[in-house]
Formats: structure tokens, sequence, C-alpha cells
């Protein structure tokens, strides 16, 4: 049987034009919107719903859930379909594109469109070996796509800028205008909350150049913490779920309930995302980006949030896999889960720059971590330092004292006072850990860095030789003092100059 796969670009430097949020979702938006053209394209010359393997198709009632819910692929059975009016089907394609949302004719040069077909010939889970061959085979033409000129992005850069009446907006809220918050906005947002009357003048304020920073002032020293100053931009990505849709034992109706269930995710997290006080910018497959403040709406941190994300909006996909019951090349059962890159910056700080870490703490860092299921973070402070930290949830010890921490931070000189110290002793650190010895461990603390019994210098005491256990020695002091400073952050530091 023929199979056919499509691919849609130039996705991330589309990304990287933007420069405000409503920029990055404009540009996201656009490629979720050519890939409806596509899918709408196939369905009305002669590929059938069922033919469509991944993604899952959209209904309806979920058209104005105000995020791109298309992943930048799709696979089907057959081969391209001839067009009704004579064209290609990309010039079909862009002409669905140019008309929906008013754009130049020439704009269409700025898209790539590549398309693969093979022959699949086996006697049963052809869809999974099509899709993995297919995926092989457009990884290849991807890197041979010639970069598109100056000229052709110049159209692209002015949609995607439109403050007002973009065509973007009326298809994705039916709406011509869509006030998308400012960074400063939503660093802030928690600030809606605790002080709703402020609010109004603190929006009208941070908007402007001039103002922006006296647009805190409004609000109490007591509820401002210099997290309100700061955004996460976060990329996340399924664990094993590429590794479960091409596996040769994969039963053939699975990878539509996985399509289904990636879709229920992309719609669940974007709730989620929303109710936290962030902007969805992307929710397709098993991937998501968007921005989020540090502390949500309803008091909750941005690792609280994430794990919610994972434990609640990816479970029908966990469950999904699950139930395949596939064992990888070692014969372990393959299970998935999320792992996440997550850019701390200032809310000042270059967009595109936050956008190019997260991705690169995603896929460098998190999902190279054995196990996945990880997060890889740096909090880049507006004073010029920088923590970095990376682990897999899988080591629950690590990630449960991770919490403790936040929770056990008080005083903001005594934190400092404590990450100074041990990373002062380090050395002597280090040879206590090595010898994981209980009393030594005590010792160290009661006689050389001089620490009295209360909550916060017990986490640390209990975190120490766990994270020694998972960095090593080599990268456990750096690790440390990043834990310690991001704990410390999160709880809510006092407001400085920043």
């Amino acid at each position: 049987m023929q199979y056919t796969a499509i691919n849609i670009g130039p996705i991330f430097s589309t990304l990287q034009m933007a420069r405000k949020p409503r920029e990055l979702w404009a540009a996201s938006y656009l490629f979720s919107h050519l890939m409806k053209c596509i899918i709408e394209t196939l369905l009305k010359n002669g590929i059938k719903e069922e033919d469509i393997i991944s993604p899952a198709i959209l209904k309806n009632e979920n058209q104005n859930l105000g995020v791109g819910l298309y992943p930048d692929r799709v696979f089907f059975k057959k081969g391209l379909p001839a067009t009704s009016n004579g064209k290609t089907f990309e010039d079909t394609v862009f002409d669905k594109l140019i008309t929906s949302i008013n754009i130049a004719d020439k704009t269409k040069d700025f898209f790539k469109i590549m398309i693969v077909s093979l022959d699949i010939s086996t006697s049963q889970n052809e869809d999974s070996e099509a899709i993995c061959k297919l995926n092989q085979a457009l990884d290849k033409v991807e890197l041979f796509n010639i970069a598109c000129e100056d000229e052709d992005s110049k159209d692209v850069r002015e949609l995607i800028s439109l403050k007002y009446n973009s065509p973007l907006f009326k298809k994705a809220f039916g709406e011509t205008e869509f006030p998308i918050e400012s960074l400063g906005e939503i660093a802030a947002k928690q600030l809606e909350k605790l002080e709703p009357g402020n609010w109004k003048k603190f929006v009208e304020d941070i908007k402007s150049k001039d103002k922006a920073e006296q647009a805190f002032s409004y609000f109490s020293r007591d509820k401002l913490k210099s997290y309100h100053k700061y955004i996460c931009v976060v990329q996340a990505d399924g664990d094993n779920v590429g590794k479960t849709i091409i596996h040769k034992k994969l039963q053939k109706d699975k990878v539509k309930k996985i399509s289904e269930a990636l879709l229920d995710f992309g719609k669940n997290a974007t709730t989620q995302i929303k109710n936290f006080g962030g902007l969805p910018i992307y929710a397709g497959g098993d991937d998501l980006l968007f921005i989020a403040p540090v502390v949500g709406v309803d008091g909750t941190n941005i690792f609280e949030f994430l794990k919610k994300i994972e434990d609640e909006a990816f479970k029908d996909v966990r469950d999904a896999i699950k139930s395949c019951d596939l064992k990888d090349e070692n014969t372990n059962s393959i299970e998935t889960s999320l792992s996440f890159g997550i850019s701390i910056t200032y809310y000042k700080y270059p967009l595109y720059e936050a956008l190019e870490s997260a991705k690169d703490l995603l896929f460098k860092k998190a999902k190279t971590i054995t196990g996945k299921k990880s997060w890889a973070w740096s909090l880049r402070k507006h004073s010029g330092g920088t923590f970095d930290m990376a682990f897999s949830r899988k080591d629950n010890d690590l990630e449960n004292l991770f919490f403790d921490l936040i929770n056990a931070t008080t005083d903001d000189d005594l934190v400092s006072a404590v990450a100074h110290k041990i990373y002062e002793k380090d050395k002597l650190s280090d040879l206590v850990l090595d010898t994981k010895d209980d009393s030594r461990l005590q010792a160290l603390f009661d006689n050389i860095l001089e620490f009295k019994n209360n909550p916060y210098f017990n986490t640390v005491k209990k975190l120490m030789p766990v994270l020694y256990e998972a960095v090593g020695s080599e990268h456990y002091a750096t690790k440390l003092y990043s834990l310690l400073r991001t704990a410390k952050f999160i709880k809510g530091e006092e407001l400085r100059d920043e």
C-alpha cells in the first residue's frame, strides 16, 4: 500500500522573528493553520478521514481554543491526490491559505511544503513502518531545504506583527482583535488576583517604555516579589512517543488512538496553561510551547504546574501508550512521560533568546538524561547571575527534596549565607559525601558549617547526598548552589533593584 507524509516549514526560524508574545503566538498559529489547510485539501480531494493516520482531526467545537493544535507533519494512506481544479496540490493549498487569511500571493514562496510517498508492503504493522520510513525520508529532505530570501519573509513578518485586525485572530478566536498580554503582564499575573484594584493602572504603564518600571510601584511592597518581574518560556516534548508509534509490534489501530490522546492532551494542556495565567503558543502532537509566570494566579509555582501538566493533561497519552504493552530493545516496557526545557528570564530579556534557550535546554539537556522525564532549567537573573540545573523526575528523592527546599526557604540572607558557606567548603563536602556516612555529614553541619537544627538546614542536609549521587563530584557544588538559589527565587525574594 502507498503511504504519504507532508511536512511544513520553516517553523523555528519564523518563531525567531517574534519580539513580543503576540508575534510568537501568531507565528506558531500560522503554521498550524497551514496544516489545517493541507488536511482540508486532502479531505476535499479523495482522502478520507479514516485514511489519515496522524494527526487526529480537529472537530468544529475545538476551533476557537486560541492555540495551534496541529503538528508540522501529517501521515496518510494512499498517494498524493490529484486536485479537482487542475493545479498542483501545493498551489491548491496555498490558494486556500491566501484566501483564508488575506495575504499576498507572493507569500507562498516563504513556506516550504515537503511531500514524500512510499510503497509499504508488509503483512502487519504497516502504519508503524510507514511512519518510521516516511519520517526518515522527510528528515533527509529537510537537510536540503533552501532558506527563504529576506524579501519572501517580509509579508510574513508584517502578518505576525499585526496588533489589530489580524486575520489569524479571526481564525483562532472569531474576533478581529486579541489583546495578548505583554511579557510584563504575564510575569506579574499573580498580582491581578492579589491586588485587582491596582491591576488596570499597572497594565497601562507596563506597556509604556517610559513608565514600565514605575508600574510595579502600584503594588504593596509585601505582595511584590522579584519573580513578578520574570517570565518562563517553556518547551515540552513527549518521551518515547515516537518510539511507540514506529514500533514493529504496535497493533494497527493503536496509532489512531494515540493520535486522539495527543489531541486531547493539547486541548487540556491549553486550558491548564490559561488558568495558570500563561499564554499557550503551541500544543500539537506531543509538543508544548508556552510563556508563563513564575508563580501562577493560584499561587502555584512553575515547577508544581509542570508536574500538574504531566500528571493530569498527559494522563491519557500515558495510558494509551501503556496499553500498547510494548518492549524496547532491552526488553523493558515502553512508557511515556514529558520532558521540559524552562528558560526563566527578566521580562525585558529578548524573547527570541529565551525561546532558543528553552529549546536547547529541552533537547540538549533534558532529553539526554537517562530515563528522561526530566526538567532542565536556566534562571538568568537581571543582575547577571545564571543558575542552571537538570534532573529526571524519576529520581523521586531529588524531586521531593527540591520541593521541600522551596517550602523550607524563609530568610533571604540566611539562604545566601548557607549557599556561600557550602560553596566555599565544597572540597571538604566532597570528602564527607564520598564516605556516605551520616554521622560525618552531621559533624560537617555542626562543627564546620556551624548550621543550627532547623527545617531549612535539615532539608539541605538531606539534599546534599542525594544530589551528590545524582550529579557526581565534578558538578555537585555548582548544582547545589543552583538549587539553593532557584528555591530561594521561587519561594519569593524581596524586590530589589532588578
